[in-house]
């Protein structure tokens, strides 16, 4: 039987996919802004190991921790629809789903994947 609440659901769960979908795209950029560019020494043709793999460290622990405001951010977020049809926003499951959001934050991060493509297959960029 059709439930009257699920299209309300389905509505939802895409809202929520958007809020974490806007703000990874933009907490992203902020962290590739923050985080140095790869700097090459001249004697040996690439970046120390040492700096290297510390900034590959810096830069998971702060995806690490903006994907956790990330996530207590979109759970404060108000939906429109709630309470129509009886649909209950806060039991979605989906509004704790970080797994969005951490997968943005490391896709977009240029000089994350610039690093470990040198570390790893020692590629400049």
């Amino acid at each position: 039987m059709f439930e009257p609440w699920l299209p309300i659901k389905l509505i939802a769960i895409a809202y929520v996919t958007l809020i974490h979908v806007v703000i990874a795209l933009f907490v992203s950029r902020l962290i590739d802004k923050i985080i140095p560019d790869i700097e090459i020494d001249k004697t040996t043709n690439t970046e120390p190991p040492v700096r290297c793999v510390g900034l590959i460290i810096l830069n998971l622990i702060m995806i690490t921790i903006c994907a956790y405001f990330i996530r207590n951010t979109v759970e404060k977020i108000p939906f429109p629809l709630d309470g129509v049809h009886t649909f209950e926003y806060g039991r979605l499951k989906e509004r704790n789903n970080i797994i969005i959001s951490s997968f943005l934050l490391m896709f977009y991060q240029t000089k994350l994947r610039q690093r470990f493509d040198l570390l790893l297959l020692n590629k400049l960029p």
